[in-house]
């Protein structure tokens, strides 16, 4: 992927160099707010069903940052209407404490690696708008957390694992320029996807069956030990969908 950035930044200044056009190397960091469906569903579902064990509910760990690097390109350097490939990732991690002293870590991930954007607004305004579609690789990583602090991805857990799915994605957003190169942003989005999310560990399919993120962890437990895991409902299989809002800086260099 990075030698498919670099070779399209090669693209963008031969062009450069035969018309008076324009490119601008992006890098933007920021915090997200997110929001999904079949996610709130599990950890409604993880908290009744572990409720005689956990100490209180889930909670946010770290801070939820959303960070991305992309190239505009614009016809014209006068021009208000531009195009923009960008590579972005957001992450966001949640945690459970148990009375024993343990706890689960569950991080949603996504990563764009096709991220398509539509510029409105030139370069020399102080305001732009950009709407961007293109293809989202999701994941799940949930662990283990002993007491003494050591964590474990094996079998010891069914729900253990590194779940991935993928799917679509659209977002929105607005930067303001407020010195230089120096923007403030702000945004709205969301992901969609048919693909549920999967452990594809033959180990983990071989010991326990598990390998859907469920959105109903009770109903999901009950279908594994009857060995109807296969069975268990597709609108009950945790997939991609999601919304997010998100606020941070951009930071944008002229390359020609």
């Amino acid at each position: 992927m990075k030698k498919f950035f670099i070779v399209v930044l090669l693209v963008f200044a031969s062009f450069g160099q035969v018309a008076a056009q324009r490119a601008e190397l992006m890098v933007g960091l920021g915090l997200q707010g997110f929001r999904s469906g079949g996610f709130n569903r599990f950890v409604s579902s993880y908290e009744n069903y572990y409720s005689s064990t956990v100490d209180g509910s889930f909670s946010s760990l770290g801070l939820p940052v959303c960070s991305e690097i992309g190239v505009s390109y614009y016809i014209e350097r006068d021009s208000k209407i531009g195009f923009a490939l960008y590579f972005s990732q957001q992450t966001r991690g949640y945690e459970i404490g148990f009375k024993s002293g343990a706890r689960r870590e569950i991080h949603y991930n996504v990563y764009t690696p096709l991220d398509f954007g539509l510029i409105i607004g030139n370069p020399k305004s102080k305001l732009r708008v950009t709407t961007r579609f293109g293809v989202m690789d999701a994941s799940i990583v949930s662990s283990y957390f002993y007491k003494d602090g050591s964590q474990s991805f094996n079998n010891v857990s069914r729900l253990n694992g590194v779940y991935t799915s993928f799917g679509f994605f659209y977002k929105m957003n607005a930067e303001y320029r407020v010195w230089k190169g120096l923007h403030l942003m702000a945004g709205i989005g969301g992901g969609s996807g048919n693909n549920e999310f999967q452990d594809k560990s033959w180990a983990r399919d071989f010991a326990y069956g598990m390998i859907l993120f469920p959105t109903d962890l009770e109903a999901y437990e009950k279908a594994v030990n009857a060995g109807n895991s296969y069975d268990y409902p597709d609108d009950e299989r945790l997939k991609p969908s999601y919304f997010q809002w998100y606020a941070g800086a951009t930071y944008r260099i002229n390359l020609f």
